[in-house]
């Protein structure tokens, strides 16, 4: 039976829809007017980027999988190859305000009870960011999600082996692989050597969701070598492991954000490119000044939308969860927006996101069955 929507989900839901569909003509609109969605084409069926840097083209053998492969690969290798500063260490910081979503997202599925089915594919929706750009996708989850969680009164996790999992999910499957594939940010490398990281970079979602599955597995083994473990403490020692990883995600994303604005302000080794207008602000249909690659200009001012939009919704989607918690009524919805603006200046929105997932975790309903 269809269950009835209030004014204030229809507008929740219509506003979410609204990014989404702004962020799809912004992003693609003026990667079409610049050419680099042509760039891009061009470069996976040539094999060479528009500053004449050889692409890669053969990664599986298959080229109905080549092809995308090298359209995404010829994407993200200028701002992750460190040909310009400025574009390298926005793309830090743009990847600490998204990449931790893979843990929102498996926290949420992992939730007991009944669930909507695109809540339990958290790796489907990492494939299509990628495919898409997260400030396209991410709004739409927050639909779904909204929906569920203002329709049931969410549990918290009871299964500490899948609890558990999430951090190795994290550093091993987020962290390791965002930290190598940006490594020429200090460490130069061929450019055939970073598209193949690149391209190993691109799996993050399956290898999160690998490692999830494995570490849950491990750990349950090593729970049934101890029958001592209550269910209480199972329970309480559940909730204990989903509020620290939100804190690592919190800790890694605000690390990245901070090292990122430390460069801008007090050590920018090229003054012009380590800009903070040029690194954040986007400036159509071309992107940032002093770029004559059509790529490295569309694709930096693709992700310039993208890293504003994620940060909006993913903002606006912690402020909703927030009000169902005790600070909801004791701050006020004026002062939680405040708060989250603060924070997310100060630390960066990926880390404010998973700060108000910490602290709303310990208020959700208690769960005994998984």
């Amino acid at each position: 039976m269809a269950q009835r929507t209030s004014p204030d989900s229809s507008g929740r839901d219509l506003y979410f829809h609204f990014l989404s569909y702004l962020a799809g003509a912004l992003l693609w609109g003026f990667s079409i007017v610049n050419g680099s969605v042509k760039g891009l084409l061009l470069a996976a069926w040539t094999g060479e980027l528009g500053n004449g840097t050889a692409l890669k083209t053969k990664y599986t053998g298959l080229p109905f999988l080549d092809y995308p492969i090298g359209i995404l690969v010829a994407f993200f290798f200028p701002g992750t190859s460190g040909q310009d500063e400025g574009y390298q260490l926005f793309v830090v910081d743009a990847f600490s305000a998204f990449a931790v979503a893979f843990v929102w997202l498996h926290v949420e599925a992992s939730r007991p009870g009944p669930k909507p089915k695109w809540i339990t594919r958290p790796a489907i929706w990492a494939v299509l960011w990628q495919l898409f750009g997260a400030a396209i996708i991410l709004p739409l989850y927050y639909v779904i999600h909204l929906r569920w969680a203002s329709q049931n009164t969410l549990p918290q996790l009871s299964n500490v082996d899948r609890a558990r999992a999430l951090t190795p999910a994290f550093l091993l499957g987020v962290v390791a692989p965002t930290a190598v594939v940006m490594a020429p940010t200090w460490v130069p490398r061929s450019a055939e050597a970073h598209q193949t990281i690149v391209t190993l970079f691109l799996l993050s979602p399956f290898w999160v969701s690998g490692i999830v599955m494995a570490a849950t597995r491990v750990s349950a083994w090593f729970s049934s070598l101890s029958s001592s473990t209550t269910a209480r403490r199972n329970k309480g020692a559940a909730t204990w492991w989903v509020k620290a990883v939100h804190l690592q995600t919190a800790l890694v994303s605000a690390a990245a954000h901070l090292y990122v604005m430390y460069r801008v302000f007090f050590d920018p080794t090229d003054p012009e490119k380590v800009d903070l207008a040029r690194m954040y602000v986007p400036v159509p249909p071309n992107g940032p000044a002093g770029l004559t690659d059509a790529i490295t200009s569309g694709s930096w001012l693709f992700l310039q939308f993208d890293h504003i939009i994620i940060s909006l919704s993913s903002l606006s989607w912690a402020l909703l969860l927030l009000e169902k918690t005790p600070l909801g009524p004791h701050l006020g919805k004026a002062a939680l927006v405040l708060v989250l603006l603060i924070a997310a200046l100060l630390v960066g929105p990926g880390a404010t996101v998973s700060l108000a997932l910490y602290f709303r975790e310990p208020h959700l309903r208690e769960d005994v069955k998984e």
